[in-house]
């Protein structure tokens, strides 16, 4: 949980600086208003692209992650059923032996 909220931090932290730099130029490069409106515009939309497809990726990570954890906690639990199991049978097969044993 910590990684993701790293990622996206960090995430948010360039495309933050992406967009400030990105405006700062066009502002400060000399260009009529409506040209200037229409960069700004379109750098948006490739900021949000950017950020929409990092933000893609960081959730594929984490779906990849919760599955092997999960995947990990399945197969556990079928290692503490079987132990479990294999020590009930254990715990019969004595308890039939001293039944047996007392007759």
């Amino acid at each position: 949980m910590k990684s993701r909220n790293t990622a996206l931090a960090v995430l948010a932290g360039i495309a933050a600086g992406a967009a400030i730099g990105a405006i700062a130029g066009i502002l400060l490069a000399p260009d009529s208003g409506e040209n200037t409106r229409k960069k700004i515009t379109d750098k948006y939309g490739d900021l949000k692209d950017q950020l929409a497809t990092g933000v893609d990726g960081i959730v594929s990570k984490g779906k990849d992650m919760f599955r092997s954890k999960a995947d990990q906690a399945v197969e556990k639990g079928r290692e503490v059923a079987d132990n479990f199991k294999n020590k009930a049978k254990e715990a019969a097969d004595y308890g039939q032996s001293k039944v047996q044993t007392t007759i």
